[in-house]
């Protein structure tokens, strides 16, 4: 089986690898990944080509509940390369350009037709049965929290599981607590975000350390969870106790425009906006010398 997928990108070069995907295209490949799921069709390797592609993979496969691990990157979609795929894995999604997309459906013998989205599906030597997805046939909302369900939302389901870092570090003046700028720069945060499928929380929480923050380190311990409201509904949060063991080079992370600034836990928790958040942090020392207690009991 092979699915192809044209990416909903602004035009680029495919070696452009800082192009993003615009609002709509996110929401296009998402719905894209929700359908794919909803039917059954979930890839056991994906293919891109170019930054935009890449996204576009990404986003679809989260949105279909499957990790974005099998993800390759190619120059250049070559049609005999993808039937090799399909002998030796089975199902293969393609993310690319219309001319990669029309040089490997012209491979089986059938256009994509310039749909957005397109499924092609091959059965034994010659035969092929073609089946055409529009991204704007599909549904604007998703199913929560399984496909499936009846209940839609806004987002994919797995938007609404997230997971926080608080970076800690002890100096010679007390424990310090890293903050960063939120998205916007309106207001401080620390690092956040949705546990992605095909990790767990602590390790979204790691990731989105390294990501925003620009630090590297060891999850300790769990803090506990709050839920806020964010996309017609409620999102739970697990916040981790992160010990940072690296800083990055000042500005050398992928979100550095958020800034990062030390501080005591008490200013950090009066600095955020949250405050189901900023009460966790402001328990911080409390909670690590409670760690350090019980691992102390012999």
């Amino acid at each position: 089986m092979l699915l192809a997928a044209g990416a909903g990108h602004e035009p680029l070069r495919s070696d452009d690898w800082r192009a993003k995907l615009t609002d709509s295209g996110k929401r296009a490949a998402q719905r894209y990944g929700s359908m794919l799921a909803e039917r059954g069709w979930l890839p056991d390797v994906a293919l891109a080509s170019g930054a935009a592609a890449l996204a576009t993979a990404e986003k679809a496969l989260k949105a279909a509940g499957t990790t974005t691990s099998s993800l390759r990157i190619y120059d250049s979609v070559s049609p005999d390369d993808v039937s090799g795929l399909l002998d030796d894995i089975g199902d293969v999604l393609v993310v690319g350009g219309a001319d990669d997309l029309v040089a490997i459906a012209a491979h089986f013998d059938a256009l994509c037709g310039g749909a957005p989205f397109s499924r092609l599906e091959v059965r034994g030597a010659h035969g092929l049965v073609r089946v055409q997805v529009r991204a704007d046939e599909l549904p604007e909302d998703f199913p929560f929290p399984a496909p499936g369900a009846v209940e839609r939302r806004s987002r994919p389901a797995y938007y609404y599981t997230q997971s926080a870092a608080v970076p800690f570090r002890q100096t010679e003046r007390g424990l310090e607590v890293l903050v960063i700028g939120s998205s916007g720069g309106r207001h401080r945060v620390v690092p956040k975000g949705i546990v992605e499928p095909g990790l767990s929380a602590a390790e979204s929480a790691l990731k989105e350390a390294r990501e925003e923050a620009g630090v590297r380190g060891e999850i300790v311990r769990s803090l506990g969870d709050f839920q806020y409201d964010k996309w017609g509904a409620a999102c739970s949060c697990t916040v981790f106790a992160m010990e940072v063991s690296e800083e990055l080079a000042e500005g050398n992370w992928e979100e550095a425009h958020r800034g990062r600034e030390w501080m005591s836990a008490a200013e950090a928790s009066r600095a955020l906006r949250v405050q189901a958040l900023a009460d966790i942090v402001a328990r911080l020392p409390e909670a690590l010398a409670e760690a350090t207690s019980a691992a102390n009991v012999p």
